[in-house]
């Protein structure tokens, strides 16, 4: 039954209270839903401000038994805040994700008007296993920030950072996809990962319209080395589309 999650935070009301809430050193594993999710569709700005840590948890094998593949059976799955303006901030820090069937991390639905959402030195490695068209002609990939279909209240997408992160794969796709086609822009999404990957396409960005890829470009950097082992046999830092 629906979600399946290792945890799953679901307010049913704006009255509704996630405050001083933290996991630390928590494990999700096997689950066929997400291995730690956030659904806030019922929040908006009256509502209290979030505040939510996941300090140095993992992930491991989430979807073995996939459901709503590929959009649900994530690391972290952070979906439906729609625009609507709840305040606060939601940290992941540190911790790890691994052999996902889908993304490593997935934040859906999300405006830049919505809590700030921050991957701190968190590490995705060989996530979404198991490959399947998202957005036109993306598949998933280790990480997606995505409108979801939903307007946003006329928001733009975005409200997230990526700091420090670390990001192996050895399949030649994005290691991040940045969707807002359906979305009036795309803001506030930031930071700088560090990826190995033997393919040169492992260290790009997809977004999605194309016209918006400056914004992302400006504010993203990716430290490259196409090796699968930790070690500089090819290092560049640079802006990337």
């Amino acid at each position: 039954v629906s979600p399946m999650a290792g945890v799953d935070l679901e307010p049913n009301r704006p009255t509704d209270r996630l405050v001083n809430i933290t996991f630390r050193q928590c494990w999700a594993v096997n689950n066929s839903g997400a291995g730690f999710q956030i659904f806030p569709h019922a929040l908006d700005s009256t509502s209290m401000p979030l505040d939510i840590s996941f300090i140095d948890c993992h992930v491991r094998g989430i979807g073995i038994k996939p459901l709503m593949f590929p959009i649900v059976p994530d690391g972290f799955y952070f979906n439906a805040w729609d625009g609507h303006g709840v305040r606060g901030a939601v940290r992941v820090i540190g911790g790890s994700v691994s052999k996902t069937a889908s993304f490593g991390a997935a934040v859906y639905a999300h405006g830049s008007n919505d809590a700030h959402i921050s991957f701190s030195k968190t590490r995705f490695d060989k996530v979404a296993l198991h490959e399947a068209p998202v957005a036109d002609n993306h598949s998933n990939c280790p990480l997606i920030v995505a409108w979801l279909g939903s307007k946003l209240e006329g928001h733009a997408l975005g409200g997230v950072t990526f700091a420090d992160i670390e990001v192996t794969d050895d399949k030649p796709r994005p290691f991040l996809l940045v969707d807002g086609k359906g979305s009036v822009g795309i803001e506030s999404l930031d930071g700088g990962a560090t990826v190995y990957n033997p393919h040169k396409e492992g260290c790009s960005i997809a977004v999605v319209p194309e016209t918006s890829s400056l914004a992302v470009r400006r504010n993203m950097s990716v430290s490259c080395h196409q090796s699968m082992a930790h070690a500089s046999v090819l290092q560049s830092s640079f802006w990337i589309v």
